[in-house]
Formats: C-alpha cells, sequence, structure tokens
C-alpha cells in the first residue's frame, strides 16, 4: 500500500450532517422556531412567530458573517444576494406603477424576510447541521397538535391536507432512515411509497407526486450495487413505473369523491399561468408591483377559466384577481426580470442538486428528508403562489442546497485527490 493511499478520504469523510454536537442555545432556537410555525402575527399580512425568531437569530449572527466570511456558503449567499436584487427590483416597481402604499409594504416584508429567514437558518444550522432537522421535526408535532386542539373533525380530508400530511411525511422521514440501513433504506422507501399513495387517495396529489419521486430518487441510489451503471436506469424506470401505476389506482380510486374540485383546480392553475404570461408579455423588465390586480389580466384570468370549465370563476363583474400558483412567474409579472432571476436560479440549483443526490451524493439518514424538501420547493417555484408560509420553504431549501453544495465540492475533492493519487501511483513516484 502506499502512503498517497493510506491518506485517502473515505465516504464517512464528506457527511451532509456533522457528527459533533449541537450546542444547547441551537437546539433552544432550533424547537422554539419550528414550535412557532403555527403562530401568525397580525400585521396586514401573513407574518410567522418562526419568522421573528430567524430574524433574531440573524441579527445575532450578523457578526460572525462579517467576522468569518470564508466560511459561508457561496451558493446561500448568492441567493441571498438575488433575493435583495429581487427586493430592490420589487421597490422600483412599485413606485414606478405607483402602486398603493400597503400593497407595497406587504411586497417588501414578504420579500424582506425572505432574506431574513435565510440568513437565520443558514446561522442555525452552518455549524450544527443536525438542527435543521430538529427544526424540521418540531414545526411537524407543533402542527400536528394544533391540527389536534383547534378542528373541529368534521372534514378529515381538509384537515388531512392542511394539516396533518406534510408533518407525517417529515415524521416519517426523520423515524425510518434512523432505524436501518443507510445504503438500503428499505423501510423509508415502503414508507414513501405507503405515503404517496396516501396523499393522493385524499386528495393531496402535489405531495403524493413529491414522495414518489423522492422514493424514485432513493431506489436509483439502492441499485448502485445491485445493478452495473447502465441498468441502474431502466431498473429504476420500471419500479417507478410500478409505483406510478399503484398510485394512479388509488388517484382513480378517489375521483368519484374529489373529481370536481381537482378540475376546477386544474383550470384554475391553467388560467392563472395563462393571465400570467400575458402580464410578463406587457412589462418583462419592471413587471407591474407587489399583489398586481389589473382588470385587464383578471379578464384574461377569467375569460380562459371559462373557456375550459363554460363558467365564470367568480360571477362579479370587473373582476380583477388572479393567481398565477407559480413562484416564478408572479415574481416575474410582479417584480419583473430581476424577480424572476432570482427564482429561476433557485430552480437551475435545485433540479443540479437533486441530480447530484440521486447520483453521487454520500450516504445519510438525512437526505430523504433533504430531498423531500427540496423536490417540495421545486413544485412551489413551478406552481405555488409566492406567498404566505412558503417564504419560510423557499428559505429551508434554499438553506439545503448550501448544505447539498458543500457535500458536492467535498465529493468532487476528494475524487480529484484519488485520481491525483492514482495517476501518481501509475508513475511510481509514492510508492511505499
Amino acid at each position: 500500500m502506499t502512503g498517497v493511499s493510506r491518506a485517502l478520504p473515505q465516504a464517512d469523510a464528506v457527511p451532509l450532517i456533522s457528527k459533533s454536537s449541537p450546542r444547547p442555545i441551537g437546539i433552544f432556537f432550533a424547537v422554539l422556531a419550528g414550535s412557532l410555525m403555527t403562530v401568525q402575527i397580525p400585521l396586514g399580512g401573513n407574518l410567522f412567530a418562526t419568522e421573528v425568531v430567524l430574524l433574531g437569530y440573524a441579527l445575532l449572527g450578523l457578526h460572525s458573517w462579517l467576522g468569518s466570511p470564508g466560511q459561508q456558503s457561496i451558493l446561500v449567499l448568492r441567493a441571498a444576494g438575488l433575493a435583495c436584487l429581487m427586493l430592490i427590483s420589487y421597490t422600483l416597481s412599485d413606485l414606478l406603477t405607483q402602486n398603493t402604499w400597503d400593497n407595497q409594504l406587504r411586497g417588501l416584508a414578504r420579500c424582506f424576510f425572505l432574506v431574513s429567514d435565510t440568513l437565520g437558518l443558514w446561522h442555525l444550522v452552518r455549524r450544527d447541521r443536525r438542527l435543521i432537522s430538529t427544526l424540521l421535526v418540531s414545526l411537524a408535532v407543533a402542527q400536528i397538535a394544533q391540527t389536534l386542539l383547534t378542528e373541529e373533525h368534521k372534514m378529515f380530508v381538509a384537515e388531512w391536507k392542511f394539516g396533518y400530511a406534510l408533518p407525517v411525511t417529515i415524521l416519517v422521514l426523520v423515524i425510518l432512515p434512523a432505524l436501518e440501513s443507510r445504503a438500503q433504506p428499505r423501510l423509508t422507501m415502503a414508507g414513501l411509497l405507503a405515503a404517496s399513495v396516501l396523499h393522493v387517495y385524499l386528495d393531496y396529489r402535489s405531495l403524493s407526486g413529491v414522495c414518489l419521486v423522492v422514493w424514485s430518487i432513493m431506489v436509483y441510489r439502492s441499485l448502485r450495487s445491485a445493478a452495473r451503471t447502465t441498468a441502474r436506469p431502466v431498473l429504476a424506470g420500471v419500479l417507478t413505473a410500478a409505483a406510478l401505476g399503484l398510485a394512479s389506482t388509488a388517484y382513480f380510486a378517489s375521483r368519484e369523491d374529489f373529481s370536481t374540485r381537482r378540475e376546477a383546480a386544474n383550470a384554475a392553475r391553467l388560467a392563472g399561468i395563462s393571465a400570467a404570461l400575458d402580464a410578463i408579455t406587457s412589462s418583462p423588465v419592471l413587471g407591474h408591483g407587489s399583489w398586481a390586480y389589473d382588470g385587464t389580466f383578471g379578464l384574461s384570468f377569467d375569460d380562459e377559466y371559462t373557456r375550459i370549465t363554460g363558467k365564470r370563476y367568480v360571477d362579479v363583474a370587473g373582476y380583477q384577481e388572479f393567481g398565477a400558483h407559480s413562484q416564478l412567474l408572479q415574481g416575474w409579472y410582479e417584480g419583473g426580470a430581476l424577480a424572476g432571476l432570482f427564482f429561476g436560479f433557485l430552480l437551475i440549483q435545485l433540479l443540479r442538486l437533486l441530480f447530484f443526490a440521486a447520483t453521487n451524493a454520500p450516504d445519510s439518514a438525512h437526505l430523504p428528508l433533504f430531498v423531500l424538501i427540496m423536490t417540495l420547493a421545486v413544485w412551489h417555484l413551478l406552481f405555488s403562489p409566492f406567498a404566505g408560509e412558503h417564504r419560510f420553504w423557499l428559505a429551508t431549501a434554499t438553506i439545503l442546497m448550501g448544505l447539498m453544495q458543500d457535500s458536492k465540492a467535498t465529493v468532487e475533492r476528494r475524487r480529484l485527490f484519488q485520481r491525483w493519487a492514482a495517476f501518481a501511483r501509475r508513475e511510481g513516484g509514492f510508492s511505499a
């Protein structure tokens, strides 16, 4: 054995999560932030107590950011920088369109808290990275408890979709991976498939699809030792097709109960995309301002919805509101090109790092949960509004991107060193 080969790092040297014990102050803030996500502060918009905690933690960590910039994730800093540019773009758009002061304030607050959520979360987890799981578990438990205590339990389907589904899925992806091998997470894959089927049966189609994507990634990873590289995509594709068939069976089994709502939701999404594209075309650089409501685009939305369904969306003359149900499109038509750039940057980075998660990320008990949140963020960027709690989930996905990018850089450095060491051994210059 050569001296170089003895120095080669192993796969365990590039974890997604650090192995040091979290600091008590970090655990306290993680639990506090997660638990308060169910508490809203009435300030004219949807502000969550968690965001106030993260703002405070970001301010507490400001000296650390300024004193050790080299320890920060470049990807997180770039995302935060682009979010600041988006805030400036929203401000200019609001001023030029003479938007109302309340819409301006809400629009600026939305961008500001997105930045503070991101910086607060990164300062929380950059040294004690397991705290992101601590925060998410606290959030899940708090959400389940709130649903149990506040709902009247007369409409279980609505409670499942908005109260239980995501928290239960988070807990499944925290508990099951801790009980089994990281390289062959069979329990985790079974849990993901069961969650996907249950979600679609109870009319949470988007989360069902996200769980199926995460399941497919875990299946592909688990086939590394069971098949040649060329056969892995084929085997993973066959298994995914079988899982998709199972989920589709559950979807059609519940069609009678939810067909009307599903058709209306599909029509509203398509109409919103159509109206958003019209709005972007009319002002692609500057946008139309925060919470842009315009009679022209409202009419475009209603016309498209009527064309699809045969009835009007809202039977009100002069209806002006419309929702793009796409963070990418909404940011672009509201805040202009710079806002669109921010959301486009996040989308590209998420897809790039999800590919890394499927192919080369080190085994970790936290990986399924990370992939779930990142995949969910891709869905939100394409098909959910930029409002409410989506700020928090977007910031969380950005932090996970930073952790994944750090792991990717370490893997690439290790492989580069291994190639260099192999070359050195072939040349015979470093033999023992």
